[in-house]
């Protein structure tokens, strides 16, 4: 499997560990398996906020592209800041 194809499953997951665990607990797991996702024990409390907030954000607005939307920024902004400390 692709790792393009990693948002579409973790929000399946979500929808199923929401509608059986509540939104408290399915926020919580859900990020923690997008921050283990990315294998980087060094970040992984960073990426576990990240991940409770792109979980916040797919419940709020009733899918997944808003928060797909959110991480591509996260991403450019991190690409940016590297760029700007480290230079190209």
């Amino acid at each position: 499997s692709t790792r393009g194809s990693t948002p579409a499953r973790l929000g399946f997951l979500y929808r199923q560990l929401r509608n059986k665990l509540g939104v408290n607990v399915a926020v919580v797991i859900s990020a923690a398996l997008f921050a283990a996702v990315h294998m980087d024990a060094g970040t992984f409390l960073h990426l576990f906020t990240l991940g409770a907030i792109l979980a916040i954000v797919a419940e709020r607005s009733g899918g997944i592209l808003a928060s797909m939307l959110v991480h591509g920024f996260w991403n450019g902004a991190t690409v940016l800041m590297t760029v700007s400390v480290f230079g190209s």
